[in-house]
């Protein structure tokens, strides 16, 4: 082993400067593709993050247009939660509310536009699974006027003070502090800085609230969509349902296209135009490694052909050239860390999310990376080995490269041409995006947006 890794670092050093360029290109093409991944990864799992996630729906639905909504009439969401269907384990109704004033007791104002209300004794904390850090889940919203901050807003309006049972004016309503919730993840498609109880959802005859299910064991979703059609609630004749699909939590931010309401906001295409790019990005990293490592490990005849005259097996050759290709790809893993760690903030800060460091807090990620580098160096080792190990002594050693003996000529040709075939996709895709995008910003919409 000692002989092995000093063989091994003696490579290196012969080839530094190339060695280095590998590696960098190698460790900046698997950056780019995590990057992409983790993002993807981010918009395919919205809302998975809730225990029930497969259990819970939003109802939409459709009146006497085309358009399909989110914040339908109360009176559908009312009949549901009269506990005659049971098909339904728990409702929960909330509404976007209004820009408004926010006072504590003893501060300033504050304008607040990301406001949710929902109805008294809401089942929201049974469905929906944010961390609460202050107050109890059966407690919080029980009462009317009763308000949940975010941890960053109670540091807001409140500093160093405990915020529970405090209170807060909503205009001139006075409601009090009953829990504290960590900041939302950016992967929830609900969004609030304030959540309250609102005794109107319940008292007015008339309002457009989002209605989510908690659907019971079994139940069948057709029985209930039906059901729901067939109610004879509605307000008049604008709010009588066409049509009302139950549209599955972990769906809403990418297959939702509902109006009035948070509807999905995710654009499927945008992603798997991402993979591919991704994908694309990785082969030429890939192809461009093994086209670079396969003439430095070519180059190696001489030392092969002297190793054989020493009486080195064939098998024994291999495994050392594969061992030493797995070790160099190895040197990549400290150069994606950081690189990743520190691309990653601005990441988030471009697309305005909060994507974790995957790399750090899920092993999958870390397992799949050193897999993925085990993969590229069996790849990139195999030929040059195969083709060493077979060649006979003399030509080995008669020559300072092994490139036309081994056939290594015909296999670098053919790498490069993959090369050229990638980069000329992926610039072309490129052009063709940027030329769309030319297009959007440039069309007539048919108003001067400034005047």
């Amino acid at each position: 082993m000692r002989i092995f890794f000093l063989l091994a670092f003696r490579n290196f050093i012969k080839s530094v400067g190339l060695n280095a360029l590998n590696l960098l290109g190698l460790s900046a093409g698997i950056i780019a593709a995590l990057l992409i991944i983790v993002y993807a990864d981010h918009e395919y799992h919205f809302d998975h993050f809730h225990q029930k996630v497969d259990n819970i729906f939003r109802v939409e639905g459709r009146t006497n247009g085309s358009e399909w909504y989110v914040n339908l009439g109360v009176e559908h969401a009312r009949e549901l939660a009269t506990g005659t269907y049971p098909e339904i384990e728990a409702v929960v109704m909330l509404n976007r509310g209004e820009r408004a004033f926010f006072q504590a007791s003893t501060g300033p104002r504050f304008p607040e536009t990301n406001v949710l209300q929902t109805d008294v004794g809401s089942r929201f904390f049974d469905l929906f699974d944010f961390e609460l850090i202050a107050g109890s889940q059966e407690e919080a919203l029980a009462a009317p006027h009763s308000l949940v901050l975010t941890q960053s807003l109670a540091e807001k309006y409140f500093g160093d003070q405990a915020p529970l049972g405090q209170t807060v004016y909503y205009d001139t309503i006075p409601l009090q502090v009953t829990a504290v919730l960590s900041d939302l993840p950016s992967d929830s498609h609900i969004d609030f800085d304030l959540l309250l109880t609102s005794p109107s959802l319940d008292q007015t005859s008339h309002y457009h609230v989002a209605t989510y299910v908690a659907l019971s064991r079994g139940a069948d979703e057709l029985t209930l969509k039906e059901k729901i059609l067939a109610m004879d609630v509605a307000y008049d004749e604008y709010h009588e349902l066409a049509d009302v699909e139950l549209m599955p939590l972990g769906d809403i931010h990418l297959r939702s296209t509902a109006s009035f309401g948070s509807s999905g906001k995710g654009d499927p295409l945008q992603l798997r135009i991402l993979l591919v790019v991704g994908g694309l990005i990785l082969l030429i990293t890939i192809a461009n490694y093994l086209n670079l490592a396969s003439a430095l490990y070519l180059g190696k005849g001489r030392a092969v052909g002297v190793r054989k005259v020493f009486g080195e097996s064939r098998k024994l050759l291999i495994r050392s050239l594969v061992l030493e290709s797995f070790l160099m790809v190895l040197l990549t893993v400290p150069i994606i860390w950081i690189g990743f760690s520190v691309l990653l903030p601005g990441l988030n800060l471009l697309l305005d999310v909060r994507l974790e460091n995957k790399l750090v807090t899920t092993p999958m990620y870390g397992v799949g990376t050193i897999g993925f580098l085990a993969f590229v160096s069996m790849v990139t080792v195999t030929f040059p080995a195969l083709s060493l190990s077979r060649s006979p002594i003399h030509d080995l050693l008669k020559s300072k490269s092994a490139m036309n003996i081994t056939g290594g000529t015909h296999y670098r040709n053919a790498l490069i041409f993959f090369q050229f075939i990638l980069l000329f996709t992926l610039g072309l895709s490129g052009w063709f995006m940027n030329r769309q995008i030319e297009y959007l910003d440039s069309k007539d919409v048919g108003f001067d947006p400034v005047g």
